[in-house]
Formats: C-alpha cells, structure tokens, sequence
C-alpha cells in the first residue's frame, strides 16, 4: 500500500479506475439532477425506491447469514450453502446490482430527452464489475484454492447461479 502512495503512476491508476466507478455509478442522479423539472413523483419513483428496499434488504439478509456462519466455529472449513445462499453464490451482489438498478429506474421517471438513458450504463457497468473485475473473480479464486476437489464444493458451483437466485433466473 505505501509502494501505491509513494509512485505517481501506481497511485494514479487505480484513483482514476475509481473515479470512473464513481461517475459511472452516480450517472442517474447526476442526469436527474441536471433536468430541470418539476413534475409530481409517479409510478416509476415508488417502483424504483421499492426495488432499492428490496435489494437493500437482500444484501443486508445475505451478509448477516454469511457473517453468523462465519462465526459459527463448526463452521470453519465449511462454505455457505444456506438460506439466500443456497438461491445464489452471491446473493450480496445481486442485492447491490438491484439497488443500482432500482436508482436508475427511478431517476427514468425523470428522464426527458433520449440522451438520458445513457445513464443506464451505470447498473450495467455495477454489474460487469461484480461478475467480470473485482467481486466474483476474486472470490472464486479464493473459494477454489480452498475448496476445489471437494464434491460438495463443485456440485454447488455446479448447480448455484453465480448471482442471479435460480428461482428468479
């Protein structure tokens, strides 16, 4: 971590990889923001805020279960395959996914010109990042280096959805 604060350059990229994850991100509120507009809140406002609720409430419910699993010490070298868990692989993920996503749906109440959603770049790119860059690779990385070869690790691999619960897939 110093080696990042003392080089320019090694410090540089990964500042600029976040800046770009924040913009990406913020990009509905920031389009919202710069409508000028006064309509009164609808349908697409309370759906996209129930949405967030709900992907809220899914990431909360999935971190506590993994968490007191954690902490259980039966479960030591064990990998959790109960409550959202047993849906998905990542069921943390998916609810972050769906709070990006219910912000976008419910900036698009306000949307007024075709250029607007292009701010649905932002859930897309949430979502690439988790399944492709920084969430899921790693994670699979070190579940693998760990559990790979045991048959009840690869038949869950097998049969779980990465993030997406296999009920809603």
């Amino acid at each position: 971590m110093e080696e990042l604060k003392t080089n320019g350059l090694t410090f540089f990229v990964p500042w600029v990889i976040q800046a770009v994850w924040v913009f990406l991100t913020d990009l509905p509120i920031v389009t919202l923001n710069n409508i000028e507009d006064s309509s009164e809140l609808g349908f697409i406002d309370f759906l996209g805020w129930s949405l967030w609720v709900v992907g809220f409430m899914f990431e909360v419910v999935a971190d506590n279960q993994k968490f007191l699993f954690r902490n259980d010490p039966r479960n030591h070298d064990k990998f959790i395959t109960s409550g959202l868990w047993r849906f998905s692989q990542h069921p943390n993920y998916f609810g972050e996914i769906i709070m990006w996503t219910a912000i976008c749906v419910s900036a698009t109440g306000g949307f007024r010109e075709l250029v607007h959603y292009v701010s649905w770049i932002s859930p897309l790119f949430t979502y690439y990042v988790l399944l492709h860059v920084s969430g899921v690779p790693m994670l699979k990385a070190k579940a693998d280096k760990k559990w790979k070869g045991n048959p009840e690790y690869e038949r869950y691999i097998a049969n779980t959805p990465e993030i997406i619960p296999g009920e809603l897939a």
